[in-house]
Order: structure tokens, then C-alpha cells, then sequence
């Protein structure tokens, strides 16, 4: 049987890489025995973070257009041209039956040279608007998944698919945990034990409860190892991982404020602000430079403020998790603040922009801490947005045109 390759090219941020990962451990499951290639940027995150996943990356002499006049942009030519003759050597060599790109600049002169050599190719675009390379990609793509609306503004409609951004598989087993509490009308003061077995039992339910185990267990944990009593409300504040200084400064302006109530933050700094504000730990604050098992961390919160790039976004909404959001400036073409505003449309977040932050963020952040019925419509129309098989749906399309073709 001839062996299914598969190339998956983006980078240059988590919003990108993690999609692409995601996309990957679903072929790994949908196909007997694939092989995968990822392309990326030389000298760019994804070329640390993809091996630790398991899988080869090659790394292309590209880097993206920068907003000021710098010698890179006047080096961009010439690295496209190379990045497009190493693309034709690695599509040549590799012979890949199917190429998906996840945004990025890594993802553009891959997803073109295969377009010339007509080998299929899918583009997937986590934003609201999207980057300038999937935009230009969208004239040769076969296939564009999207996780949003009215995306016909930006790419031909008979080509988009409506998929939601792919998340991480342990988000999902968070929801799912959730929702067994639901389905079986459990109150939440109730401590439940499952005892499943039998020689008849069904090995996927039994995996699936195991997992759920893990999933609950360290979820309990967290809160037991943060000290945070059970009547405290947790508001958790991601600047992103590399931290923002308005955030921070913002978080530490109305410290005062926020002890006042009845409430613990998990304070995820950023690892080059983390000196300036570790010395705010106490029995109500947790300050920390980065947080490495965000999927608890969601789940013990009961308010999240954040950034709005797409995989926050999409794991936010499968957490459905009442959140402030607040889009940073400092992103290609604001495309932050129309994700925002675009799930804002929707009542299911407040957003705050940075230059509004000083006048608004207390009475914002006052009218979510006393108004319950407002934080369970923000969480419920949250929801309401989550597409949780995003990566089973992208994957199902690749299938199925590799059985047509």
C-alpha cells in the first residue's frame, strides 16, 4: 500500500503552530501509518517546539514584512526566492499526496509551489481577518477552513469551510469532563466515584473514563495547591506568553481594588516581567512567569482576561469561560481587535481596548464580579461559538478528497 505524506507548513506564533499540530495528531489518527513534514521559518519558535512533539521540521530562509522600514524588508525579496527554490526542492523530494498551511509567512511559498505542481492543498485562517499570506494563497488553495462568518468578504466562497480553529486534544477532554456533571444532573456540592468493569466492558469508554480521571484530578489539584478557598471567585490574567505591559500595569494599578473583593488571580506575567511583579504573591495572588498547564488553569477560573489571538479565542470558547479580552495593538493589520469584537457582537465577552484600559477596566471588571446572571449569558453565548472538531472536520476533507482524486 502506497504510504499517504503529508506536508503542514506555519509558523512564527503559538496561534499558528498549535493549529498545525493539532491537524497533525489527527492524521496520525485518520490514516494508517502517514508520514508528515513540517515546514517552517529558520530561526522562528515552531523549529524548537515542533520536534518535541515528535515530528521532523525543515526550516525555510524566510522572515515575514516588517511594518517599519528596515534592511529586512529590503532582504525580503531575495529570501522569498530562495524560500520558493527550497519549497520545489523539499515538494520534489518529498512528493507529499496533500499540503496544509496554517498561516504564516513559512506557509506561503510551500502552499504555492505545490499549487503549481497541482498537488492539493489546504489553507487554514484562525482569524477574523486574515494575514496577508492566506489572502494571497486563497487564489490557488483548494480548500480554506475558517472560524468565522462572512469570511466570503476575504476568500472565494465556493472554497471556504466553516471548521472552527483546531485546539489541543486536552481541551476537549476538559469539556467533555464538564459536561458528564450536566448530562447526569449532578449537583455540584456531590463527590462522585465511577467504578466501571466487567470482561465485557467497552475499551473506549474505559480510556475515555480514565482519562477523565486525570483530567478531574488535576483539576481539584489546582486548587488545592494555589491555597484558593472554595468561595473565592479565580480571575486568571494572560498577557500572552510573553507577558504585556499594559496588562501588567494595569493588573497592578488596581491591585487595591481587586483584593478588596472576594476574589484569587493567577497572574500569568510574562518571563520578562516576572521580577518586576513577583514580589505581589500572597495568599491571593499568584504571580507567575509562565503557566505550562493552561488547560487546569482554564478550568479553575471562573473570569479569564486576555489577549484575543485565535487559539485563545477558540480554546476560550470550548472552556466557556466568561472573559474580558483585550486586543493587542501590536498585531498585523489589528486583526486582534476584530476577533474581539467580532465575538463581542455575539454577547459573549467585554472588550476593552489598551488605550480605554485606565478609564473602564474597574467598571468593567466591578459589573462582571456582582452581576452573575451577566457572567453565566457571556459563558453560555461562548459556547455557543465553540467548534470543537475542528481538526476531525479538516481532516475528514483531506480524506475525502484523497479517495476522489
Amino acid at each position: 500500500m502506497t504510504k499517504n505524506r503529508f506536508i503542514i507548513s506555519g509558523g512564527g506564533t503559538g496561534g499558528h503552530i498549535y493549529p498545525a499540530l493539532s491537524i497533525a495528531n489527527e492524521i496520525n489518527k485518520s490514516f494508517d501509518n502517514p508520514e508528515i513534514k513540517f515546514i517552517g521559518a529558520r530561526g522562528k519558535m515552531e523549529m524548537n517546539i515542533i520536534p518535541k512533539y515528535g515530528y521532523k521540521i525543515h526550516g525555510l530562509l524566510i522572515s515575514g514584512l516588517q511594518r517599519s522600514f528596515t534592511l529586512k524588508n529590503i532582504l525580503l525579496p531575495f529570501k522569498l526566492i530562495i524560500s520558493l527554490v527550497q519549497s520545489i526542492i523539499i515538494i520534489l523530494s518529498f512528493r507529499p499526496n496533500f499540503v496544509v498551511g496554517t498561516g504564516g509567512f513559512a506557509s506561503f511559498p510551500v502552499v504555492f509551489v505545490s499549487s503549481i505542481f497541482r498537488i492539493p492543498t489546504l489553507i487554514q485562517e484562525q482569524n477574523s481577518f486574515p494575514g496577508i499570506s492566506n489572502r494571497l494563497l486563497s487564489k490557488y488553495t483548494n480548500y480554506i477552513s475558517v472560524a468565522y462568518d462572512k469570511m466570503e468578504k476575504y476568500f472565494p466562497s465556493q472554497k471556504i469551510y466553516k471548521t472552527g480553529n483546531p485546539i489541543r486534544e486536552s481541551i476537549r477532554s476538559y469539556k467533555n469532563l464538564v459536561n458528564q456533571r450536566k448530562k447526569l444532573n449532578i449537583k455540584e456540592s456531590m463527590t462522585v466515584i465511577a467504578v466501571l468493569g466487567g470482561s465485557l466492558g467497552s475499551d473506549k469508554i474505559n480510556k475515555t473514563i480514565r482519562e477523565s480521571i486525570r483530567s478531574n484530578k488535576n483539576l481539584v489539584n489546582q486548587r488545592k495547591k494555589l491555597n484558593i478557598k472554595e468561595s473565592m471567585i479565580v480571575i486568571t490574567v494572560l498577557g500572552g506568553s510573553l507577558g504585556s505591559d499594559k496588562i501588567n500595569k494595569t493588573i497592578r494599578e488596581n491591585i487595591e481594588f481587586l483584593i478588596s473583593k472576594n476574589i484569587f488571580i493567577i497572574w500569568q506575567c510574562g518571563k520578562s516581567y516576572y521580577n518586576d511583579y513577583k514580589s505581589f504573591n500572597s495568599d491571593k495572588i499568584f504571580v507567575t512567569d509562565f503557566i505550562e498547564d493552561i488547560d487546569s488553569i482554564y478550568f479553575t477560573s471562573d473570569i479569564i482576561i486576555a489577549r484575543s489571538g485565535a487559539l485563545t479565542l477558540s480554546e476560550l470558547a470550548i472552556v466557556s469561560k466568561p472573559s474580558i479580552l483585550i486586543p493587542s495593538p501590536n498585531v498585523a493589520e489589528d486583526h486582534q481587535l476584530k476577533n474581539a469584537k467580532s465575538i463581542e457582537e455575539k454577547d459573549a465577552c467585554i472588550c476593552i481596548e489598551e488605550k480605554d484600559l485606565d478609564l473602564i477596566f474597574k467598571s468593567k471588571m466591578d459589573l462582571i464580579l456582582n452581576d452573575k446572571n451577566l457572567r453565566d449569558d457571556l459563558s453560555y453565548n461562548m459556547s455557543k461559538i465553540a467548534m470543537p472538531n475542528a481538526s476531525f472536520d479538516i481532516v475528514d476533507l483531506i480524506k475525502k478528497h484523497l479517495k476522489n482524486d
